[in-house]
């Protein structure tokens, strides 16, 4: 998976399940505040947020997937 995409499904999830964490799209979540998210983010997110990573919070949205190629 690309980095994007990776990084977009973990805000989706974040964003929908904003009210369980006490964030809203448009929070941001930084180093003083990643407890609140912990049990929503995986070890490597955390880390990622413990260390100065932002993770700005969105709506959540369907995203497109092609259509998948099968050899044969």
């Amino acid at each position: 998976m690309r980095p994007a995409l990776v990084l977009m499904l973990a805000l989706s999830v974040l964003a929908s399940a904003a009210v369980r964490a006490d964030v809203r799209p448009g929070d941001v979540v930084t180093t003083a505040d990643a407890e609140k998210v912990k049990d929503l983010l995986s070890p490597g997110m955390y880390w990622c947020v413990q260390h100065g990573f932002p993770l700005r919070i969105v709506e959540a949205k369907s995203i497109p997937l092609d259509a998948p190629v099968h050899a044969g």
